[in-house]
Order: structure tokens, then sequence, then C-alpha cells
């Protein structure tokens, strides 16, 4: 029998996610592989090495358009387009709440003890937190998805516009006006 190598695929996956990124890109929406049956193929527990999971999805999804979801305890499932969509919107939930708790934490700073640098980046960071959470909730989602205007933003832009800019270096003296 001759040997048949294994189609070349990223440099970081090593030959056991390279089995399990040949298993796996043939598959169908809606088909799915065990636990088991990947754990017989690679020789190693796949549960207990999730990086070789990680991994092998990581290819699929970059190389062949392959998203391939979890099933507790039972093994992986190939996404269709809509299963994508459900995927992404409970990814933005958990977005949504992990903004949720950055912004409080950054609601606890005590601006006067902040050095001007530092007071850039919390002012930088509860921007970012605020606008991930607003963007994330699930109204504001069903809003965009109705083809209605974004929310304004909770706080105001042209307030602090300035914050940012340099103020102009002092004006020299001009030459022979010194000392009058």
């Amino acid at each position: 029998m001759p040997i048949q190598r294994i189609p070349r695929t990223s440099a970081y996956a090593g030959l056991e996610a390279r089995q399990i990124i040949e298993r796996c890109r043939h598959m169908a929406p809606h088909d799915q592989v065990t636990y088991a049956e990947l754990t017989a193929l690679v020789g190693v527990d796949v549960q207990e090495r999730r990086d070789l999971l990680h991994t092998a999805r990581k290819c699929l999804r970059q190389e062949y358009g392959i998203v391939l979801d979890v099933v507790t305890n039972v093994g992986l499932v190939c996404l269709d387009s809509p299963g994508m969509v459900g995927w992404g919107d409970g990814r933005l939930q958990r977005l949504h709440r992990a903004s949720r708790r950055v912004k409080e934490v950054l609601d606890c700073v005590q601006p006067p003890e902040l050095t001007p640098i530092e007071k850039h980046r919390w002012l930088a960071q509860c921007s970012i937190s605020a606008s991930v959470a607003l963007f994330t909730h699930p109204k504001t989602i069903t809003q965009l998805a109705q083809g209605q205007p974004p929310p304004a933003l909770p706080f105001n832009v042209e307030a602090h516009q300035d914050l940012f800019r340099v103020p102009p270096p002092p004006a020299a003296p001009r030459p022979g006006t010194a000392g009058r």
C-alpha cells in the first residue's frame, strides 16, 4: 500500500491536529463526529487535549470555511449559515455581559488618583466598554437587524473632543523685543 501524505495545513498544526482536519474537512452541515471517533483516530484523548480540537477547528475555519461547534460530551457538529448566526448571537451575549463587568470595575476608578496618561487610558477604556455594551445589547442588535438607526452613544463626544489635543507650545519672544 503506497504511503498517502496528509495535505499541508498551517505550520502550527501538529500531526494529530492535521489528522482531525483531514477527517473533518469533508463534513457537510449538520454532520457530527464524536470525541470517541477522534480519539480513536489520533490515539490521544481529544477531550483532555482540547488544544488539538482548537487548532483543528481554527484551521478548518480559516482554510475551508467550515465551522464546527461543540456538542457537550458528544463531539463536534458542522454548522450551516443559520447555525453560524445563532453561534454569533450566543457569543455577542457573552461579550455584552463581559463588557458590562469591565464597565462596573472602571466605574470604581478614582480619577484624582490617576496620572494624566492613566486618565486618558481610563477614559478610552470607559468609552470602548460602553460602546461594546451598547452595540452588543440584544435590543440594539434587533434595531439594527430591522434597519433602524443605531442608538445614540451614552456620552457626549463633542464635550470631550479636546481631551487628547496637545496644547501648542508657548510662543517664544520675538528677537529684539526682549527687555522692553
